[in-house]
């Protein structure tokens, strides 16, 4: 199963081969179908729902905030996990090498 666009997709289960608006309506019901509880099911519609109606994909996007956090959340996993002690491997030093944004003339002395 795939989507193509947002009122096409194609879908092939055992010889039936679906394509088309009914392919979309049957990626819809065979995504839904698999997701476990209410709750979850009537989350994922209103998602779904949303995304229809608005012209924006901001699911797709990664925010340069998401970036930011992703690397704090491995800096502090590298932490805790006791990695990233100045040797100069792992994603602390990669960080590292990032954080430098400030111009060398705007840099308070220290």
């Amino acid at each position: 199963m795939a989507t193509i666009s947002r009122f096409s997709a194609v879908a092939k289960v055992g010889k039936l081969e679906i394509s088309g608006f009914l392919g979309w309506i049957a990626w819809l019901f065979i995504h839904l179908l698999y997701l476990v509880g209410f709750s979850s099911k009537m989350s994922t519609l209103l998602s779904w729902a949303q995304a229809f109606f608005s012209a924006g994909r901001n699911e797709m996007a990664a925010t340069e905030q998401q970036v930011f956090a992703r690397i704090a959340i491995e800096r502090l996993r590298d932490h805790e996990n006791g990695i990233g002690t100045g040797t100069g491997t792992g994603t602390d030093a990669a960080a590292e090498k990032n954080t430098d944004s400030v111009p060398a003339d705007r840099k308070a002395a220290g």
